[in-house]
């Protein structure tokens, strides 16, 4: 059974203790592979090999020339990539169809971040006479990156190629759950000609590498994406040291998904109401049906939700909000236990918790009542 290695300071090495954490493929239950069990001190090790790294050559690298060492590890990737599928599916048990997908969007992150890296630049700014303002962008330092197990390669991707882009230099701790393709990812990156030394990877439990690389006092920034309970131990963690920065999608849900929305009120903005949405909480409106959902995506400082201003109510038909995504909708249909009579109530009142008047709908006139059907021009009978 093959062992797979950390990556600190250029060299492809066991972990210190010499411990393995066993993979297991979800798909049978059986281990197929094993990795290193890093801990604290190959996490110093990693964040020494990134600040020399950083400090040496890779903070001064012109942003053509990261560029370019970018869209060759994209390359590799696209050239790797049923290898690196095959390799997803196996490891974090998703299948072969979303895997292909995962290893396009991996090239495509490589091909993206190679464009921008000489174009992160700052601005000029306007200001009195005689005075020149202008803002300059630089590489923050040395990063570490901890990401969850059920994306990976993309996440792996998205976490090299941005890094490497702006300057800054890395330690990246995947889950122990699922890192083979990360692993794989940074073998390439090495072949596509980006210093060994800039990339830095240490596999290992959360508890023992994750938590060494959050506390890390030569840690310039801290990038988390996982539970809310974990993303507030790595907070923790990282603000011992004043000096570092973090993001941290954290969420049960997926960093980008639809998720039902709080129930807010449906007058000014100011009046939002920020108890959860219960069965109990909502007004029961037999005649009315209004829903109403929220976006929730990732940007790099976190998960932020844009909301339509609405209340939600649950469908006489279904209790769960349709997922519509940044929209408002309001429909007027009745309930099996609404009568016509509270259907066409009075026009002038309002329904239960300032609902809009229910449509008044006509009754049928009586048959005798009725205008006789009109008889078909002669010749066409």
């Amino acid at each position: 059974m093959s062992v797979a290695q950390i990556l600190t300071d250029g060299d492809w090495r066991p972990a210190n203790s010499g411990d393995t954490i066993p993979m297991v493929d979800p798909s049978d239950g059986v281990a197929f592979s094993k990795i290193a069990r890093g801990g604290a001190e190959d996490i110093n090790r990693a964040v020494a090999s990134a600040r020399k790294a950083f400090e040496s050559h890779w903070s001064s690298t012109p942003g053509f020339e990261r560029g370019r060492l970018i869209r060759r590890l994209g390359e590799l990737v696209d050239a790797h990539h049923d290898e690196l599928a095959k390799l997803e599916s196996r490891d974090t048990g998703k299948p072969l169809k979303q895997s292909n997908v995962d290893a396009t969007v991996a090239a495509r992150y490589f091909e993206f971040y190679s464009g921008a890296a000489d174009k992160l630049h700052g601005d000029t700014i306007p200001f009195m006479s005689d005075y020149q303002v202008l803002t300059l962008r630089e590489p923050l330092g040395v990063t570490g990156h901890i990401i969850p197990w059920n994306y990976p390669l993309q996440m792996g991707a998205r976490t090299i190629g941005a890094t490497l882009a702006a300057g800054n230099t890395l330690v990246l701790k995947p889950a122990e759950e699922g890192c083979l393709s990360v692993l794989r990812l940074t073998e390439l990156a090495l072949e596509a000609g980006i210093p060994a030394d800039a990339i830095n990877v240490v596999t290992g439990y959360g508890e023992e590498a994750g938590a060494a690389l959050a506390a890390h006092a030569d840690v310039d920034h801290v990038s988390f994406t996982g539970s809310p309970e974990v993303g507030t131990l790595v907070q923790q963690a990282a603000a011992t040291q004043s000096a570092v920065a973090q993001s941290l999608p954290s969420s049960h849900e997926p960093p980008a998904s639809i998720q039902a929305m709080s129930v807010i009120s449906e007058h000014e903005p100011s009046d939002i109401q920020h108890e959860p949405y219960t069965e109990q909480s909502a007004p029961q409106l037999p005649t009315t049906a209004r829903t109403s959902a929220t976006v929730t995506q990732q940007s790099p400082l976190g998960i932020g939700a844009i909301s339509p201003v609405g209340r939600y109510v649950p469908s006489p038909q279904s209790p769960q909000a349709p997922m519509i995504a940044r929209t408002s909708e309001t429909a007027t249909v009745p309930s099996p236990s609404t009568s016509a009579a509270q259907v066409a109530g009075s026009g002038n009142e309002q329904g239960s918790a300032g609902a809009p008047p229910a449509i008044r709908r006509a009754p049928s006139a009586p048959a005798s009542c009725q205008a006789p059907k009109p008889k078909p021009p002669p010749g066409l009978a």
